[in-house]
């Protein structure tokens, strides 16, 4: 079966009245963001007793249209990997420079002095030596972190950075929220247990 036939198969379905999309606020705006037509329009198209010509015009531009959406749609969805590969690549590159810069402000002489800062204001039970390897690593990720952020928010867009919520459990920071959607940026390791 072909696409063509596919679609048809869909909107024929959707007239007949058995199809969930007929009933449904999400199944109307989904009929009508692919094929440009209501569900009322798809019922026009197949009523004897409609004009021949608007029947003729919504048959014609709702396939026409639902064909176009699906071949964006194919076309987009095949691409996705290879843009995805592409994306992880410039975020892996950019991350592997900032680690080996980070790693180099470390030895500088006004990281010792952000190091002497905190650890006069620190009053838990680890020793210097501890406390400092935990603190490198922390630093680490946290600029690893921001970078991520920021290169998420470039690449993605966003309508507000770091949107701060009161919730129950008190104030709570969304990284990114686009559309109306908050998302939760996230770096480091992953495996399919984490």
């Amino acid at each position: 079966m072909n696409i063509l036939s596919k679609i048809l198969l869909f909107f024929l379905l959707l007239l007949a009245g058995g199809s969930f999309y007929s009933k449904s606020l999400l199944g109307e705006v989904f009929v009508t963001v692919v094929s440009g037509n209501t569900t009322e329009d798809w019922r026009t198209t197949v009523n004897g007793k409609a004009d021949e010509g608007q029947r003729a015009h919504l048959a014609t531009r709702g396939t026409g249209n639902a064909i176009v959406a699906t071949m964006t749609g194919v076309a987009i969805v095949k691409d996705l990997p290879e843009m995805s590969k592409k994306l992880a690549e410039k975020i892996k590159e950019v991350k592997n420079l900032k680690i080996a810069n980070i790693a180099k402000y470390m030895e500088t002489p006004d990281f010792v002095k952000l190091l002497d800062n905190v650890w006069g204001r620190y009053k838990g039970k680890l020793s210097r030596v501890e406390w400092e390897a935990k603190y490198k690593t922390l630093y680490k990720n946290r600029e690893i972190g921001k970078l991520t952020e920021t290169k998420f928010e470039e690449l993605m867009g966003a309508d507000a950075i770091h949107l701060e919520i009161q919730t129950g459990a008190g104030k709570r920071y969304v990284d990114n929220v686009q559309n109306g959607v908050g998302k939760e940026v996230k770096s480091g390791k992953v495996s399919q247990f984490a």
